[in-house]
């Protein structure tokens, strides 16, 4: 009796102390947004020039998406996760089959799939209207990858690894950049980390190598072959045109921030201090350099904080979900919008699960 009730204290301290370590984050999460919320609130008063109702329209996104975060990080479970994700990954992939047949054996053209619902569709076409590049039912290919990229992990988590295979082809058949990434990514952390195993970690990385150079000369993934071949980071919209328009700004600008939505404003109004980029209508920014441009170097500094957090805080493949927050978080807006919200939910869902793993581990010990 006096084990049994050792252990059950036990579970429950450790319990608590997994609740700690993902509220924890969440918390972080919570402060940060609450920062960028009231910095942007203060440009509005500060800078005319600012959209107010763009600063009304963050803080209440960036407010429903911390409850949703804390939410899930309480009482969302893997495997209903895992139930409900795999149906929506497997029509995806579904989706991305059916147009890959028809880019690269057809050769036809595609658009975004449309789904029947009550919704305005016009805004998915504009966005990318007939292109030799599948999508499924998604704005573009990164979005794609941005969807399933998390489940793949869980797969590896789960040693699922035909479905993760699965899903980093298809993700591979969508030419985007971002998807390349994802797939090397994650696979080399999964060797290099998770794999135990010397002698087949060496043999892993010879398929991998091999695989890569069938990958490259595969007319399949040619275009997105050549893209990243001819990427340029330090002038990509993406990436380096964003660092750029963040080197050039005042000092006190880069300090305080210019107002979430007001980079194109700014930028034609202050033409002396960006006669050598180019101004087009709604400026792509990252999350990562938005956040020093939008809201000053605090906040961007705060965000550092807490994708770092959630890095030191994670186990094996919630850490590996937290360094692909960060990284692409400079190369695309992830911060309070649907692909963010879902990042930092599977984060803080496969957390929790390695957790309850490591203590059911502990107790068959």
């Amino acid at each position: 009796k006096k084990n049994i009730l050792k252990q059950i204290f036990k579970n429950a301290v450790y319990d608590r102390y997994k609740l700690h370590i993902i509220y924890a984050n969440t918390y972080a999460l919570f402060l940060y947004s609450l920062f960028i919320s009231v910095s942007g609130l203060l440009i509005v008063l500060m800078r005319p020039s600012a959209q107010a109702q763009n600063v009304v329209s963050n803080l209440l996104t960036c407010l429903m998406g911390v409850f949703i975060i804390f939410v899930a990080s309480r009482y969302v479970k893997f495997k209903g996760v895992w139930k409900i994700y795999s149906l929506l990954v497997i029509v995806a992939i579904c989706g991305m089959l059916y147009q890959s047949f028809q880019v690269y054996f057809l050769k036809i053209p595609v658009e975004p799939l449309q789904i029947p619902l009550p919704t305005a569709f016009a805004p998915v076409k504009s966005w990318m209207s007939f292109q030799m590049r599948p999508c499924s039912f998604f704005s573009e290919p990164q979005a794609y990858c941005s969807f399933v990229a998390p489940f793949a992990i869980m797969a590896l988590y789960r040693k699922k690894y035909i479905y993760a295979a699965i899903i980093a082809f298809t993700m591979l058949l969508s030419t985007s950049t971002t998807g390349f990434f994802l797939v090397t990514a994650s696979l080399l952390y999964w060797i290099l980390f998770k794999v135990r195993n010397v002698f087949l970690k060496g043999i892993l990385i010879i398929i991998a190598v091999l695989v890569g150079f069938w990958i490259v000369g595969n007319s399949l993934f040619e275009y997105g072959i050549t893209r990243i071949m001819h990427i340029n980071l330090m002038t990509n919209e993406r990436t380096g045109k964003a660092l750029e328009i963040l080197l050039s700004l005042p000092l006190r600008d880069q300090i305080l921030g210019i107002g979430v939505g007001n980079v194109e404003n700014f930028m034609s109004s202050h033409t002396n201090l960006f006669f050598d980029i180019q101004i087009t209508q709604n400026n792509y920014i990252s999350s990562g350099f938005g956040n020093f441009i939008c809201y000053g170097f605090l906040a961007g500094v705060t965000y550092l904080f807490l994708c770092f957090k959630m890095i030191l805080g994670g186990e094996k493949f919630s850490r590996l979900i937290a360094i692909l927050i960060l990284i692409t978080s400079f190369s695309q807006t992830i911060s309070f919008n649907m692909w963010g919200i879902l990042w930092f939910v599977m984060y803080a869902v496969v957390l929790r699960q390695e957790m309850d793993d490591k203590d059911i581990a502990s107790i068959g010990a």
